[in-house]
């Protein structure tokens, strides 16, 4: 897993050379095999391939994002890439998740 902090949005990528079988899972997304769960301070990919469930939970994130805004997207064979849109674009983030206290 990587990612990338573009300003307004925040990308997290899934990709092949990693997670070779989640990948091979998600085919290409159309089929319902691709969940993802947003939420302010979290966000959960879930990939179905019966009788395996993929899963990547982050939280809680570095900082807040608009759960109604963030989408996803399957590029077959290659990755999933998460796009969260940030609540507010500063400060940029530099850490996916925030720290434990």
């Amino acid at each position: 897993m990587g990612w990338n902090d573009e300003g307004t949005v925040v990308k997290v990528f899934v990709c092949a050379d990693g997670e070779p079988a989640a990948i091979e899972a998600a085919k290409d997304g159309t089929g319902g095999e691709v969940e993802v769960l947003f939420d302010a301070k979290s966000v959960e990919l879930l990939i179905h391939s019966p009788p395996r469930c993929y899963v990547l939970t982050i939280k809680p994130l570095e900082g807040t994002i608009l759960p109604e805004e963030c989408k996803h997207r399957v590029s077959a064979g290659k990755r999933v890439t998460l796009t969260l849109k940030k609540k507010t674009e500063k400060p940029t983030w530099t850490r996916i998740t925030k720290p434990p206290k």
